[in-house]
Parts: structure tokens; sequence; C-alpha cells
């Protein structure tokens, strides 16, 4: 799964085929899954998961679910590990205890995921 800046959730692999018909066919993005904003994998972030039980996200820090009722947080980085925190963790724990595992990052590194659309009308 990866993000566009404004937290947008893509299959990678559909959001690679969807780059590929927009360079094939011609530069136009009418029609096209991805937004104008994705020129290309590089504007694309991959969002890790930490999975629980029945294959439920859940954030390593807080233990709450990821399925929508609460914001997620995705923090951009290079590596393996999970990088989908919730917003509470953010909250709860500040920016500086969190450097340690998903550091070094600034507030504004971080993407809210799946954004309301009235947040995405501030965006």
């Amino acid at each position: 799964i990866v993000a566009c800046p404004y937290g947008r959730l893509y299959s990678k692999e559909a959001a690679v085929e969807a780059l590929l018909r927009r360079k094939h066919h011609d530069s136009s993005t009418k029609g096209d899954e991805l937004g104008s904003h994705v020129r290309g994998l590089k504007d694309l972030h991959s969002a890790r998961f930490h999975v629980q039980e029945k294959s439920i996200p859940v954030c390593p820090v807080t233990g709450v679910e990821l399925n929508g009722t609460h914001a997620a947080l995705l923090i951009p980085k290079k590596g393996n590990e999970c990088n989908v925190l919730s917003e509470r963790a953010l909250k709860e724990m500040g920016i500086q205890a969190l450097q340690a595992d998903y550091g070094p990052f600034e507030k504004d590194d971080m993407i809210r995921l799946a954004p309301l659309d009235s947040a995405m009308e501030e965006i």
C-alpha cells in the first residue's frame, strides 16, 4: 500500500499501472485513478501497518485499531519498519519521544491518511 502526499491510499500495483497508462497514452490525468499531483513513484510513500490478529492494522504505540474511526498518520521513511501511527500516539507521546523508533522526522513530514473531504479542501 502506498500513500500520496494528500494521504490517499492506493494499491502499489494499481498506482504503477496507472502511471504506466498515463505515460503510454498521453500526459492527461482525466479519468486517472491517481490525482494530477502524483507524477511518479517518487510522489508516493510506502505505508507499512502494524498488523495484529485477524489482519487488523493497529497503532503499535497505543493499540488503537486503524479502521477509519481514529485518525492515522504516516511517517515517510526508509526501511521495512512500521511507519503508520494513530494521531493519539502523537498526542500522548509527543514527537520527541517517537524520534528513537520512527525518527528523525518533523511534524511537517507526517501525512494524515485518508483525510475527510473537508480536510482535503484545506490541503
